[in-house]
């Protein structure tokens, strides 16, 4: 049945007739609300996030980011493709491996770079159109940040990823198959660029050869370890490599121009935030690994709810690490107004507050990002997804009302004046995760975009590069 759905599929999207695709939709979300099966709902949002995609591409959804209608076709194949890469993780086979390539597409067609190139970096696809669609799509992004990144060295470290990725698909092109890869590395003037960067970079190292562990103690070393895992270090060579160069938290604000005897304020106010995001994730790490120390707890008898709550310090750091992380995009939105207008105003990380920075500002892939990744929290109803919505409300609820983290089934008691919202440990574990990986991604769009606009900044007498002192 699968496979000859797979085919009514691909024909109405072929057609790009929007009657025949949504027919199809229609038969597919029928499907999904009877089939318990992870395996075949992942199949299932596969089919519907390419259907959803097809019908964002008829309508041109993305071209209208300022005024145009809503989004909703791109964002549902945002939500579908994310779907079902989630719901196939237990069966690592082309199913998944097509979902992640997927993914990472609704990702670069928000210019979500770093959570595009995150998603592919590093895996092994066994199917070989995922396989080369994959590794195009790697050399797409490199080209896309690199000229992005502050840093001469990172930019060069991206260039020879690329240049990495293209000779290898280039030497194994007779084992290509998919027309649109080959087209691409047979094309005579990237050939031709390729010559020039291997000529270029051939007796510079490559980040493997220059990758040597430091020497830490145990303790620093299991942190950091973990960190260059989950890919939580403000450092871009942490988005193509989990390897010990990119251990630290170099990322700054970019070099700016400003008036004589101003203050380094903006690189300052980076600065703390960027402290706010390390301490939260090392917070989490302390939760998940750490020991608290018991005698905090003595003492304060805990009322048991009859659901096994957990009053834990280690709960508490991982509560107090997801409020912190999720602070910092509203910070740094705030930093982001400052510097494009020198309005001194509370915002918050709402697409709305971003579609007011895109006005007065040329177009440029970091806004886009940042407006699509502040989309994502549900927040503001043109442009709600549903996904980081739990997030936003989840926060509201540690802020603002009672969170109860409980790892048993229902209480007996009477449950109509409990109004807690309730969550497993491992619940708020994956919010903590998300909250962080948000805030390090808005984070790097927010140095790239500041990056790009003082490339443009006209050098005259009246303004001078600020030196920044580091402590």
């Amino acid at each position: 049945m699968m496979c000859d759905l797979s085919e009514r599929c691909d024909a109405a999207i072929e057609s790009r007739s929007q009657e025949k695709i949504d027919l199809c939709i229609e038969e597919i979300q029928l499907l999904a609300e009877s089939n318990k099966g992870s395996l075949a709902k992942a199949q299932l949002s596969y089919y519907l996030g390419n259907l959803f995609n097809a019908k964002s591409d008829l309508s041109n959804e993305r071209t209208h980011l300022m005024n145009g209608p809503r989004p909703v076709n791109l964002m549902k194949a945002l939500e579908h493709r994310r779907k079902s890469f989630n719901l196939s993780r237990e069966k690592e086979d082309v199913l998944h491996e097509l979902c992640q390539v997927n993914l990472s597409n609704s990702y670069f067609s928000m210019c979500r770079y770093v959570e595009s190139l995150e998603l592919l970096d590093g895996y092994s696809f066994e199917n070989n159109e995922s396989k080369y669609v994959g590794l195009c799509r790697q050399i797409f992004l490199l080209d896309q940040i690199e000229p992005m990144l502050d840093d001469d060295g990172h930019a060069e470290q991206f260039a020879m990823r690329r240049l990495d990725l293209f000779n290898r698909m280039y030497d194994e092109r007779k084992e290509i198959q998919h027309p649109g890869v080959l087209r691409y590395i047979s094309a005579e003037e990237n050939v031709k660029y390729n010559e020039k960067l291997t000529f270029f970079f051939k007796d510079t190292k490559r980040i493997e050869a220059l990758s040597e562990k430091p020497s830490y103690s145990p303790d620093e070393m299991s942190y950091r370890e973990w960190c260059l895992e989950n890919r939580l270090f403000l450092n871009p060579l942490n988005i193509i490599s989990d390897l010990w160069i990119a251990d630290r938290d170099i990322l700054q604000f970019p070099s700016y121009m400003v008036e004589l005897n101003e203050g380094p304020y903006l690189a300052a106010s980076f600065s703390s935030i960027k402290r706010e995001y390390c301490f939260a994730r090392f917070l989490c790490y302390d939760g998940l690994f750490g020991h608290h120390p018991g005698y905090e707890e003595n003492w304060l008898f805990f009322t048991n709810t009859g659901d096994e709550p957990s009053y834990g310090g280690d709960i508490e750091k991982l509560k107090v690490a997801c409020r912190l992380a999720y602070s910092v995009c509203d910070k740094l939105l705030t930093l982001l107004v400052f510097y494009v207008s020198g309005e001194k105003k509370k915002v918050y990380f709402r697409p709305r507050e971003i579609k007011k920075i895109m006005k007065n500002q040329q177009a440029h892939p970091a806004l886009e990002a940042l407006f699509w990744l502040s989309s994502e929290f549900g927040t503001d109803e043109k442009y709600d997804t549903g996904f980081l919505s739990e997030l936003y409300s989840f926060r509201n609820d540690l802020e603002h009302n009672y969170v109860r983290v409980c790892e048993g089934g229902s209480s007996p008691w009477d449950s109509s004046s409990d109004y807690a919202r309730t969550v497993t440990r491992e619940e708020l574990i994956d919010f903590t995760f998300l909250s962080l990986s948000t805030a390090r991604s808005a984070l790097f769009y927010l140095t790239f975009f500041v990056k790009s606009q003082e490339e443009q900044v006209e050098k005259s007498g009246y303004y001078l590069p600020n030196p920044v002192p580091y402590v």
